[in-house]
């Protein structure tokens, strides 16, 4: 993989990377899990520092020019670091993309924070439970672990990801931050 770069939204956005995010949002996450329109994730970004939109440029059928491979859109915090949204592009999944963008997250986003995913439990019944077993697998190797919480999301289970031990408590503390700061309802702890 040659060279990739990753650059954090400085508040304008060209029409080619809005389509290009906008893909990748909806081919990565059913509608329920969404948060919004693409639109309210980049106004929000624009408007609330906390809120960081990531994009992740790579060339990789290597014909010498860079497209949006990627995006991420983050609660950053003073204490931690919540990746909301972090997506590749479908058929780019599996190539090494996502352990480079979640490891600069961990080196320069989260570095001495709490850093937390969710992702969808792995659940027998579940449509894609293949993709959800792969998910896990692939935060698991990256050295996160499941935290003990239930978090539903109009109707979906969630499992919470941490890379530091953290405590019910913290847990609890966090999971309230992360509630103010989002949306009202997006979430509801079991």
């Amino acid at each position: 993989m040659n060279n990739p770069d990753i650059v954090k939204y400085n508040g304008n956005i060209s029409k080619c990377d809005y389509e290009a995010i906008k893909e990748i949002y909806e081919e990565s996450f059913p509608e329920k899990e969404r948060t919004g329109s693409i639109d309210d994730l980049i106004n929000s970004a624009k408007e609330d520092k906390r809120f960081e939109l990531e994009l992740f440029y790579a060339d990789p059928y290597e014909k010498g020019t860079k497209q949006l491979v990627a995006f991420s859109y983050s609660l950053n915090e003073k204490d931690f670091f919540y990746g909301i949204f972090v997506a590749i592009k479908k058929e780019l999944r599996s190539k090494g993309y996502g352990k480079i963008f979640l490891n600069h997250h961990k080196e320069v986003r989260a570095i001495n924070k709490h850093f937390f995913l969710c992702a969808e439990k792995v659940e027998d019944t579940a449509e894609n439970k293949e993709q959800r077993i792969k998910r896990s697998a692939f935060f698991h190797k990256l050295g996160f672990k499941v935290v003990e919480t239930d978090i539903d999301l109009n109707g979906v289970m969630f499992d919470l990801y941490s890379l530091k031990e953290v405590t019910p408590e913290e847990v609890d503390h966090y999971l309230d931050k992360i509630q103010e700061a989002i949306l009202p309802d997006y979430y509801d702890q079991a």
